[in-house]
């Protein structure tokens, strides 16, 4: 194990992101949802924690208010031991930005940083990705993952030279088909890539480039638009190629997906967070304070929250019930995701489809086929809900199928 001294920068985004992951993101930031009971981005603070035994500190950069993310920061320092810091950008600086704003402190006593985007899920390789890194000795290192041709043009695309993984074009959201390689969100840099704090001279090869002559702050630098590029024609960048699962959680889809993945993939290093018992299907993972009839049967891929109850014969599958929620006797959830402190009627039924995890691009029209309960949501007895996004706080008593309900 490799105990270069190394600081990673997770970008956890603002309230203006996210947008198409609400009802869910209305309650807290988008990063703090829990998948297989962990906030997102514990999952990767757990694999830097995991992955680098160098690791100094965890950056969080965002717009949020730094009192969302205070208690998350609290309870992981000490669960996972290691120190993390918020970092609020007063204005959006971009993906780059705020990377330059306080380069300082992410430079300072390392020779590499890991960059990642807060919305991706996967088994985060960073100790193999950090070798490569060292070996090729450029500026930076792009987790490049294969996606399905039809939807490659909503990511960014890039083509490395096969041999040595070099890359030699990088286009973020083509306007035509350039590869199904495309960025995974996750990046390691040599700190020269800000040695702009050091030499004063903009030279074509760090980021101080972008900024010109003058100290200026406060100026938007997209890391995909501006920097990748850049760096690519510089010949500064080599692709790390990662095949195992992936997604990125854009919307509740996708985030039921990501609950199914982690699910799996933690069973074979954290066996002690699942649960057993002859109600249990396939990987589950129940919140101790949950109380669950043993009558109800509960999975594959479920994950239940604190102090939910579960009636007489529930039947749960594919899906994530969150804290607080009621689900009374022969109710049942199926590919769907349950929002805080909602109740289900007896006989209800809450659905989505199994297409529910099939993945889209960014840009791709989303055709509703999961069920999400905002917070607070009150469902009737012996009503279907079926393919539907539900606002906070709405009370059902008629059938629902495939509508938004404001």
């Amino acid at each position: 194990s490799d105990p270069t001294p190394i600081r990673a920068v997770i970008l956890v985004g603002g309230p203006t992101r996210g947008t198409r992951f609400r009802p869910l993101s209305l309650n807290s930031p988008k990063p703090l949802f829990l998948l297989a009971g962990r906030p997102l981005i514990w999952h990767h603070i757990a694999a830097c924690r995991r992955e680098l035994p160098g690791l100094r500190e965890i950056l969080l950069l965002g717009s949020y208010n730094a009192s969302e993310f205070s208690k998350f920061i609290e309870e992981t320092q000490q669960e996972l031991d290691v120190k993390i810091e918020y970092l609020k950008e007063d204005e959006a600086l971009g993906t780059a930005g705020g990377l330059w704003e306080h380069r300082q402190q992410i430079s300072n006593g390392v020779d590499y940083f890991f960059v990642l985007h807060a919305d991706v899920c996967c088994a985060f390789p960073l100790a193999d990705i950090l070798k490569f890194h060292k070996q090729h000795g450029k500026q930076g290192t792009l987790m490049g993952t294969q996606v399905p041709k039809d939807i490659a043009v909503g990511f960014g695309c890039y083509v490395a030279e096969q041999a040595t993984n070099r890359m030699l074009h990088y286009a973020e959201r083509p306007e035509s088909f350039i590869s199904d390689t495309i960025n995974a969100g996750i990046y390691c840099f040599s700190k020269s890539v800000l040695a702009a704090t050091v030499k004063r001279t903009p030279s074509k090869n760090d980021l101080f480039a972008f900024y010109g002559e003058t100290e200026t702050s406060g100026s938007s630098l997209s890391m995909e638009r501006d920097v990748l590029p850049h760096l690519v024609e510089q010949q500064q960048v080599y692709s790390y190629f990662y095949s195992d699962f992936w997604r990125s959680v854009k919307n509740p889809g996708s985030a039921l997906y990501c609950n199914e993945q982690y699910l799996k993939y933690y069973f074979k290093i954290k066996p002690e967070w699942y649960a057993k018992g002859p109600q249990f299907v396939g990987n589950v993972i129940v919140d101790p304070s949950a109380k669950i009839d043993p009558t109800a049967k509960i999975g594959p891929n479920v994950y239940v929250g604190p102090k939910t109850v579960i009636g007489a014969g529930v039947r749960v599958h594919n899906s994530i019930v969150s804290n607080e929620c009621v689900l009374k006797d022969r109710s049942c959830v199926l590919w769907s995701i349950v929002g805080p402190q909602c109740i289900v009627g007896q006989w209800s039924r809450i659905e989505g489809l199994p297409t529910a995890t099939a993945p889209t691009g960014p840009n791709m029209k989303q055709t509703l086929n999961i069920t999400v309960l905002g917070s607070g949501v009150t469902v009737a007895p012996e009503i279907v809900v079926r393919n539907c996004i539900v606002m906070p706080h709405k009370e059902l008593s008629a059938p629902q199928f495939n509508e938004i309900l404001l």
